[in-house]
């Protein structure tokens, strides 16, 4: 990498130095808010409601999915710790359904699995983990079969297109946004739910609670903050910047806080989301092209070709990748998964059924991501799987 250059997984590397000023300057009315609502509704055929956070509006699907004779849904055995937070604040239970052998979502046939051994289940929530879609045909079909309520969660891949030619968030009674950080739309925070099967509209309670000022204010100065810790990281500063951010309550991590489903997404980060919305197939692009080159160079190393979010590597020692990459000035240790539910630190205090998902086990520990975000040129594209290369042979 160049001598005064670091390359971050995430801690900010969305926002370019404009994005950092408009984030903190921005300002909203009613009628951003319902702008973003109107064109959510107009691509996704359904009624939009807005949050505060993605992982609000996946709460509230489960919420109107489940009952008391089928609480339970069927979740990807590779999946993050707030996806397992919203399902138990909305009283479910999650029962995760193992990844393939070459994959890192379920397929039919392990979906199928899951179905049999748990019959509670009411929804299934797929995912399309890195952005790399599944078959959903034969998915929706099961789901048909089994009367199963199915939840699009476009956390990983909003914009993609499933192999059927249909759109992401087209398919499913409901649809899951986030627009929180490090995601293809991302204004800090936010999130939204689409409901598409007017018969859930009935139960539907709307999210009116504001989000509070103090949590705005560390939305708002978070890429500043983390913008100041990356250029100084190879200083020492930086860490020094995060952890008295940390401490001090200004930043707060990714993973951390409760579920709030009463709480909406404020006018000013609607506006946001509106933009970065505008400027979605020319992200997408960046992403795609930044993928090509990692497939180009690793192959059958590569765990999600067709991806965007992230590109997922097979490692057989992550830790021995992440020196390396360390030593070309690269920290890209903040991988999704390193356990089967991340963070690690989310993942010990579950009861995680690690014998029927072996497969999600094995795969967590040998992955490693490499970046796909605006800050990753081709060039470094080319150099971080240069790295990857080297400590394979």
């Amino acid at each position: 990498m160049g001598k005064n250059h670091m390359i971050f997984q995430a801690l900010g590397s969305n926002y370019s130095f404009i994005d950092t000023w408009r984030i903190l300057l921005a300002r909203g009315r009613a009628r951003d808010s319902q702008r973003l609502s109107d064109l959510l509704a107009d691509r996704y055929g359904g009624k939009a409601v807005l949050y505060a956070k993605g992982r609000y509006a996946l709460s509230a699907a489960v919420w109107l999915t489940t009952h008391d004779q089928r609480n339970a849904v069927a979740v990807n055995a590779l999946t993050c710790s707030v996806v397992v937070d919203a399902i138990h604040e909305a009283g479910a239970t999650p029962r995760y359904a193992d990844v393939t052998a070459t994959r890192c979502h379920f397929d039919t046939k392990s979906l199928q699995r899951t179905l049999t051994a748990h019959r509670d289940i009411g929804a299934v929530i797929v995912q399309n983990t890195f952005g790399e879609m599944i078959d959903i045909r034969p998915i929706e079909k099961i789901a048909r079969a089994h009367k199963l309520v199915l939840i699009e969660d476009l956390a990983h891949c909003l914009g993609q297109t499933y192999p059927d030619g249909r759109e992401a968030g087209t398919v499913g009674d409901l649809v899951m946004l986030s627009f929180g950080r490090d995601k293809v739309i991302d204004v800090v925070n936010g999130g939204a739910l689409i409901v598409r099967n007017e018969h859930l509209l009935e139960r539907l309670e709307l999210p009116t609670r504001p989000t509070r000022r103090l949590e705005q204010l560390r939305d708002r100065i978070y890429p500043g903050i983390t913008a100041q810790a990356r250029a100084t990281y190879r200083l020492g500063l930086g860490k020094l910047i995060l952890a008295l951010g940390f401490r001090l309550r200004i930043l707060v991590r990714s993973a951390e806080g409760g579920i709030h489903r009463d709480q909406c997404l404020p006018h000013w980060q609607a506006r946001l989301a509106c933009r970065e919305f505008a400027r979605l197939e020319k992200n997408l692009d960046h992403r795609r092209s930044r993928m090509a080159i990692y497939h180009e160079e690793l192959g059958k190393q590569l765990l999600s070709p067709h991806g965007t979010l992230r590109a997922a590597v097979h490692a057989a020692s992550p830790r021995r990748y992440w020196q390396q990459l360390r030593a070309h000035h690269a920290e890209l240790y903040d991988t999704w998964y390193d356990t089967p539910i991340g963070p690690a630190r989310k993942y010990r205090q579950l009861e995680y059924p690690t014998s029927e998902c072996p497969r999600a086990v094995q795969r967590a520990k040998h992955m490693i991501n490499l970046p796909t975000h605006r800050a990753i040129s081709d060039d470094k594209a080319k150099q971080l799987a240069h790295i990857i290369q080297k400590g394979t042979t």
